[in-house]
């Protein structure tokens, strides 16, 4: 008989209730649950996918675990250690271990200063490099994303979109973190740039051993990216496991759903009139 590889776990979330403040001295009743009774594990080197629709608590979770929202109640286990304190709280080291990508880059990025300010900002903040130093690792890290390194040269308005996620992705990995947390980092991108991403965050996978908690609406991208897959809805896990496991029948109610939802492609004799 053979035994299955026991997986070493970089996070654990167990049974975590987040909840937004209520605004105004009118509103006196307890908040909302946004995120209820959520407990899942990533495995070191793995990447777990979170879906759900809008407002399911997807971006909230990813929120909480880099330390921008405390939860009401659980904890995040990040290497054995409880992390669910604010950022600010937070050791050094420990913020360099975590980092975020958003949805839209230009939101890590200063339009104003160029990409070797930008790209070289986690390398001042947590490292000791000597100037020559520095520069060696912008371009290493602009290697490690497919960009020359004249684009420590160009402001971020001189670039793609698909250029500037590069950059966005080569700014966290400047950090070496252990775990990025990726936010719809590639919803707003053309498909064939979505898959210049992708295979970009797979080869950086293999290469650093990196942890992705990937957040996402697009089922497609997540059957090829994701090796397990948790399922959202209003604030609860609904269905988890591995991802070919979640996306085989049977299927939870709002799992079909999510995948009825998936537009198909049209062909080219659909198209031809009768």
């Amino acid at each position: 008989m053979i035994k299955e590889k026991k997986l070493n776990f970089l996070l654990e979330i167990k049974n975590l209730e987040i909840a937004y403040k209520s605004k105004g001295i009118l509103n006196r009743q307890k908040s909302p649950h946004v995120v209820s009774n959520i407990s899942f594990k990533l495995p070191k080197g793995q990447t777990v996918a979170l879906v759900g629709e809008s407002g399911s608590g997807k971006t909230t979770i990813a929120r909480t675990i880099a330390g921008l929202m405390v939860a009401r109640k659980g904890h995040i286990f990040f290497d054995q250690e409880d992390i669910n304190v604010p950022f600010e709280e937070r050791s050094k080291d420990l913020n360099r271990q975590i980092q975020y990508i958003f949805q839209n880059p230009q939101n890590s990025l200063n339009p104003k200063r160029k990409i070797k300010y930008n790209l070289g900002r986690p390398l001042d903040i947590f490292f000791d490099l000597s100037k020559s130093e520095k520069n060696k690792r912008l371009e290493q890290l602009l290697n490690s994303v497919g960009l020359d390194p004249d684009y420590l040269n160009r402001f971020p308005t001189q670039m793609s979109g698909g250029e500037i996620q590069r950059v966005a992705i080569a700014q966290a990995l400047a950090a070496e973190p252990k775990l990025i947390l990726c936010d719809e980092i590639v919803s707003s991108l053309d498909v064939s740039v979505q898959s210049n991403i992708l295979n970009l965050l797979r080869n950086l996978q293999a290469e650093y051993g990196i942890t992705y908690l990937f957040i996402a609406h697009d089922l497609a991208l997540i059957r090829w990216l994701a090796h397990s897959t948790i399922v959202l809805y209003k604030g609860e896990i609904v269905e988890s496991g591995k991802t070919e496991e979640v996306f085989n029948p049977p299927f939870h109610p709002y799992t079909r759903l999510l995948l009825e939802s998936v537009p198909e492609p049209i062909s080219n004799q659909s198209l031809i009139k009768t």
